[in-house]
């Protein structure tokens, strides 16, 4: 083979490794990205209809620390048989939070493992849309609970945007809790 084939030959080589390369680092891409909205999706509540009886009362408001924003959701179940929001084992009970392993890590400087309540624990993989997200899973006491803020809710599973999706967080947004269910 003369040394014009060889160098050809390698070129080409080459151009077929980076394009494999792009093909897979796009497949990969897409599939994250199918994954990380699946599992915003499977977090959605499904509001209770006109006539429907709740099983849970949520709501979901956005918090921010040092310029960095999260998600709190408040949760209240009102049937033995309210289906868990994605990620938990059970649910919080009065005055408890669970706390997505991205914000119970966070900097010492916020007490997140007590500013939501007591940690019952970390939310699970399935249960965040992306590894490192920071949310909050909170049921308050009964005595901080104003149900005038809260949705009925039937379950988890409801289409369209997630609530933790950045594509809806409010670039102008700041905590917008109501300052009774701030908890300790």
């Amino acid at each position: 083979m003369s040394e014009s084939g060889r160098t050809r030959f390698l070129a080409l080589l080459m151009a077929t490794v980076v394009a494999a390369l792009a093909a897979s680092a796009f497949v990969v891409s897409a599939a994250t990205f199918d994954g990380r909205e699946a599992r915003g999706m499977a977090r959605n509540p499904v509001l209770a209809g006109q006539g429907e009886q709740p099983k849970a009362l949520w709501s979901r408001y956005w918090e921010s620390e040092h310029g960095r924003q999260y998600s709190v959701v408040v949760v209240w179940p009102l049937t033995a048989d309210a289906p868990l929001p994605p990620g938990l084992d059970r649910w919080p009970g009065p005055g408890e939070a669970f706390l997505s392993p991205g914000l119970a890590d966070g900097p010492g400087r916020e007490d997140f493992t007590r500013r939501y309540g007591h940690m019952a624990g970390l939310v699970g993989e399935d249960g965040l849309a992306t590894p490192g997200e920071r949310l909050v899973y909170t049921r308050p006491s009964e005595a901080m609970l104003n149900s005038s803020y809260l949705d009925g809710i039937t379950g988890f599973g409801a289409p369209g945007p997630s609530f933790g999706d950045v594509r809806v967080i409010d670039q102008n947004a700041n905590s917008i809790s109501p300052s009774s269910w701030r908890c300790c």
